[in-house]
């Protein structure tokens, strides 16, 4: 971890010299110098351009109340993929901004089930909450895996987190499907301030 790209270079040629097992991780000021340095050897490289953008995506998130296990795992993402996020723009398919752009009737929301909600431990067929509700759900994240476009058998569990699709009012109607009975806000929905993600 120094200043002087041309001694990482250096020092990462000699270590791996000295031992082709070692892990060689080098922080680096400039993107520019991830490429080089991998080839020289270094098994991880951090570029302070984009940690400093991981550290702000990271409280971001914190603010809007998303669980920090969560956010971990995103980290962990964008890093593993080689900040391919921050280095590419995404081709041929539209942002969620995009999407309202074109569809301003409807919002895409999130919504974590709460112990003991209503829709906890039902399936998507019992449920019927598009026909119900008019809640068109687009996919699920239980843990880390994500299920998109669930199937009518798929049961969802205290803990999913629902991405779902529907007009403001339908979503700010049946929020409470997702909250606990018991839970003080069990009868309150706020979709403006990021509550949803407190269901």
């Amino acid at each position: 971890m120094i200043s002087d790209p041309l001694a990482s270079r250096r020092i990462a040629v000699e270590v791996r010299k000295e031992n082709p097992k070692a892990f060689i991780v080098v922080r680096t000021r400039f993107v520019t110098e991830m490429g080089p340095l991998y080839r020289l050897g270094a098994d991880q490289v951090i570029p302070e351009e984009f940690e400093t953008s991981v550290e702000i995506f990271s409280r971001v998130l914190a603010r809007y109340l998303i669980p920090r296990s969560e956010i971990e795992g995103l980290i962990a993402q964008v890093r593993a993929d080689g900040y391919e996020m921050f280095r590419t723009l995404p081709k041929g398919s539209a942002s969620l901004p995009d999407l309202k752009a074109y569809f301003s009737d409807v919002e895409v929301n999130t919504f974590r089930v709460m112990e003991g909600a209503p829709v906890a431990g039902k399936s998507l067929r019992q449920l019927a909450l598009r026909k119900k509700y008019g809640i068109n759900l687009l996919a699920i994240q239980r843990d880390r895996h994500v299920l998109p476009n669930p199937d009518a058998d798929t049961v969802i569990l205290a803990e999913d987190l629902l991405v779902v699709l529907a007009p403001p009012a339908d979503l700010t109607g049946h929020c409470t499907l997702f909250r606990s009975p018991t839970s003080e806000k069990a009868h309150e929905c706020d979709l403006s301030n990021g509550d949803q993600q407190n269901t």
